[in-house]
């Protein structure tokens, strides 16, 4: 059972912002077609500005356990429409 939090939803919403500004349609199929098959410069935005590099790290290793409502946001609107 997950429970909403302030601290989720203003997470989410972080996320959210930050890939309605720089992951359009057109930004999602331009990177997937990219060598990389990703954009690098949204994956730094998204590691410096929201710290989603520390989603696979224990919270005793000062990771996050909070990784659902990031990785939700990152999938729902990271899909090419």
């Amino acid at each position: 059972m997950t429970f909403e939090t302030e601290d989720r939803a203003a997470l989410r919403e972080s996320v959210r912002s930050l890939l309605a500004k720089h992951s359009d349609s057109a930004a999602v199929r331009k990177a997937i077609n990219s060598p990389d098959g990703y954009d690098p410069d949204l994956w730094s935005r998204l590691v410096e500005q929201v710290g989603v590099a520390a989603l696979a790290i224990p919270e005793e290793y000062d990771g996050s356990v909070r990784r659902g409502p990031k990785l939700m946001s990152c999938s729902k609107n990271s899909v090419a429409r």
